[in-house]
């Protein structure tokens, strides 16, 4: 079952395999962060929003990327950051496959593997750079992943790279239609 909109089969498929990827016990409030950020993304106001942003010659991926990093910010704050932060990335890769298949339909790109890939990658770096995380940082949660899998494998023992904090901004006051769709609410 699709989780979201989309109607291109390829974005269909990623979207599922998105969900498969994720631990049982989170399944329930992806489902709910995805639905919130649907609602959002098909209300009038965003649907006018990123009508206009399509009419610009920019780089369509990458709108799709930041759109969907900044739609995932916005509901964690108004959620008061009820979305756990391991579901950010996933969530926010769902709603890029809804921004691309309103594009698509919209006929300013056309859905591709690679495409697909891309805006992926951009939408997980628009990401960790809304939780404050640097690209220093990165490679360094990088190397350790690759020392621990050296370690696992008889190479060299594993080092502790330094922990990113994320960067919160202030929650806003009201949840909002997001706070609503989050706590299970329409």
């Amino acid at each position: 079952m699709p989780l979201g909109h989309a109607t291109n089969p390829l974005l269909q498929q990623t979207e599922q395999k998105i969900q498969s990827s994720l631990n049982p016990q989170f399944q329930d409030q992806f489902q709910r962060a995805v639905t919130a950020g649907c609602t959002l993304i098909y209300s009038p106001a965003l649907h006018q929003r990123m009508v206009a942003a399509m009419q610009t010659n920019a780089n369509p991926e990458q709108k799709a990327a930041q759109g969907a990093a900044n739609i995932v910010g916005t509901m964690q704050n108004q959620s008061k950051n009820a979305i756990p932060t391991q579901l950010l990335a996933p969530v926010a890769l769902v709603l890029m496959c809804e921004i691309l298949d309103f594009m698509a339909q919209a006929g300013k790109l056309q859905i591709t593997p690679q495409l697909i890939a891309q805006c992926s990658q951009d939408t997980a770096h628009a990401v960790l750079q809304m939780l404050g995380i640097n690209q220093q940082q990165m490679h360094q949660v990088v190397a350790k992943g690759m020392a621990a899998k050296d370690a696992k494998s008889g190479g060299q023992p594993a080092q502790q790279a330094p922990q990113a904090a994320p960067q919160s901004t202030p929650a806003p006051q009201s949840g909002g239609i997001i706070g609503s769709a989050m706590s299970g609410g329409q």
